[in-house]
């Protein structure tokens, strides 16, 4: 998650999307009083190699805590903070309502059966299989993206771009933003995959409705099908 308070604009960062190179490549447009959150360390160092502005101000003001993030600091004695994939309504409460409904915001979707079967190649226990997958953790944290840009069941971007035309979207967001030049984006998390085959080769019908099911509400606000 990126807020940029010169340029007025939040990224709010899905999962499986080319999100951390996008982060990156916003990272050089940003300064020491932005808002950005830490991501891997290998990515970390790719940005710090480029120059770009890191990790900085991801911790919460008190006067925005909820009774969740008392209780962590007592119990803990750790402070609320920003982080990658933020719920949307948490960032809007980080920024503040005057800043969230001022800056252009924009995040980036992708057809759910192709975010799994990357996220099962990235993250999955390939000996165990596509099946186990889908029962495990790291499969129920990409459930959630839809919050990571909806608010009350509703998107609360001002620009959604589609992964399957990337391009045109960052072209789109870079206008925005008023940049003529971002260079190309950098190529975080890649060479990690190396079954290739398009998801419907790669997940049997039962497979595809369960993610059919899990993904209904990005489904539905996207008009995504297998």
């Amino acid at each position: 998650m990126i807020y940029s308070r010169s340029r007025r604009f939040i990224f709010l960062k899905t999962r499986k999307t080319a999100g951390t190179s996008i982060e990156i490549a916003l990272s050089q447009f940003c300064d020491s009083g932005d808002v950005i959150t830490p991501i891997s360390g290998d990515d970390e160092a790719l940005r710090a190699g480029l120059g770009y502005q890191g990790p900085v101000n991801d911790a919460f003001p008190f006067s925005t805590y909820e009774l969740r993030d008392w209780g962590r600091l007592a119990l803990k004695g750790r402070r609320a903070r920003a982080r990658n994939h933020m719920l949307a309504r948490d960032v809007r409460r980080l920024v503040g309502q005057e800043a969230w409904d001022e800056a252009f915001k924009f995040t980036v979707v992708r057809n759910p059966w192709d975010v799994v079967v990357s996220g099962y190649y990235f993250n999955g226990d390939q000996d165990a299989g596509l099946t186990a997958y889908l029962e495990s953790d790291n499969y129920r944290k990409l459930v959630s993206s839809a919050d990571v840009y909806m608010i009350d069941g509703e998107v609360c971007a001002d620009l959604v771009v589609r992964y399957e035309q990337l391009g045109e979207g960052m072209t789109e967001v870079w206008e925005r933003l008023g940049v003529s030049d971002p260079g190309p984006l950098p190529r975080a998390k890649a060479g990690t995959r190396s079954d290739r085959r398009a998801y419907r080769e790669v997940l049997t019908e039962a497979q595809a409705e369960v993610i059919a099911r899990d993904f209904a509400v990005e489904i539905a606000a996207h008009g995504y099908a297998f």
